[in-house]
């Protein structure tokens, strides 16, 4: 589990990983994986992950037994743990498993595969969360 200390100074210390094919990379700064016509909500989730008093929160959570309706919230957090990993072996993430529970929990509203409206998907996925 990370430290308060270590999660406060995500912004301001600049520290490049290197993945194993030789490329640098800044963790919490890395790319997504964007499944086909998912743009919309990769990108969404992107910029969410930026936003420091959500993303710090979910650094510092711990990790728990996934009750059904907290499955949206586990998998993000767990993308959120992914995408600030210093120790990564690749320079991006792939969203799967929250897009999977994304497409779960909306009850196919907003699925891979069919363009979805990044702002109402924006809407209910900070509703949800």
């Amino acid at each position: 589990q990370r430290r308060v200390r270590d999660v406060a100074t995500l912004d301001t210390r600049v520290t490049y990983s290197r993945a194993l094919d030789g490329a640098e990379f800044l963790p919490g700064l890395v790319g997504l994986n964007t499944p086909t016509n998912a743009g919309g909500m990769v990108t969404a989730i992107a910029a969410l992950v930026r936003i420091r008093p959500l993303r710090d929160f979910f650094l510092l959570e711990r990790e728990r037994t996934v009750a059904p309706r907290w499955l949206l919230a586990a998998r993000f957090g767990e993308l959120v743990r992914k995408t600030c990993n210093e120790r990564n072996f690749k320079a991006h993430v792939a969203p799967h498993e929250l897009l999977n529970a994304i497409s779960e929990t909306s009850k196919k509203r907003f699925y891979v595969g069919e363009f979805v409206d990044p702002v109402e998907f924006l809407q209910w996925f900070l509703n949800t969360l």
